[in-house]
């Protein structure tokens, strides 16, 4: 059984580290081994956003415009490295979770 976690979306796994997140790419359960599948930045911000009670509003400064939170947040638009940066730093969770694999 996997003990000491929280599953959430994706590949977003909640620690024992005080509101602290950190990034996995595969999961133990009961000795067997399954890949997490990574989740489109957009998923990852919205389920964040959500997680903090936040609104588009507040990513704003982050993201720039309201029209651009906008597309970022609906996946419309990738974030910018720029953005990937912001993000990460203001959720506090490392950078490649808002990175696209395609």
């Amino acid at each position: 059984m996997c003990r000491g976690f929280d599953s959430l979306p994706g590949h977003l796994i909640k620690g024992h580290l005080p509101g602290g997140y950190f990034y996995l790419n595969q999961l133990t359960i009961d000795d067997e081994q399954y890949p997490i599948p990574v989740a489109p930045p957009h998923e990852v911000i919205q389920f964040l956003m959500q997680d903090r009670g936040l609104r588009n509003r507040d990513l704003e400064p982050l993201l720039g415009s309201r029209g651009v939170t906008s597309e970022v947040i609906r996946g419309k638009r990738k974030p910018s490295n720029t953005q990937i940066r912001k993000l990460a730093e203001f959720f506090n969770v490392p950078s490649e979770a808002f990175l696209s694999l395609d």
